[in-house]
């Protein structure tokens, strides 16, 4: 620190980029920890820490895929609403005709 100031080298930069990453993509923080104590750890924990973004990239890739299936749903009943109605969806707002 200089003069109150916090000076960050790209290597911090990049941890904490890594950790906002995995904390905005869902994993808890306790995993958050363990995975940054492995790396104080360094190289040997390579292996441990390599399987901890393996199951998360799973987590993250389910959790894609369920939304997915949840806005197909949630298009379907625009589509349905839309055709059933005199008003009309545009990019998600109700649209009156000009008539």
């Amino acid at each position: 620190m200089c003069g109150g100031v916090r000076r960050f080298s790209e290597e911090d930069l990049e941890w904490l980029g890594l950790v906002f990453c995995l904390k905005n993509t869902g994993m808890p923080i306790k995993k958050i920890r363990e995975f940054v104590d492995l790396s104080r750890r360094g190289e040997q924990t390579l292996p441990q820490r390599c399987e901890i973004l393996m199951a998360h990239k799973r987590d993250v890739e389910g959790r894609i895929a369920s939304m997915k299936k949840q806005l197909a749903k949630v298009n379907q009943k625009i589509q349905c609403f839309s055709s059933q109605s005199k008003a009309f969806c545009v990019s998600g707002k109700i649209q009156r005709p000009l008539v």
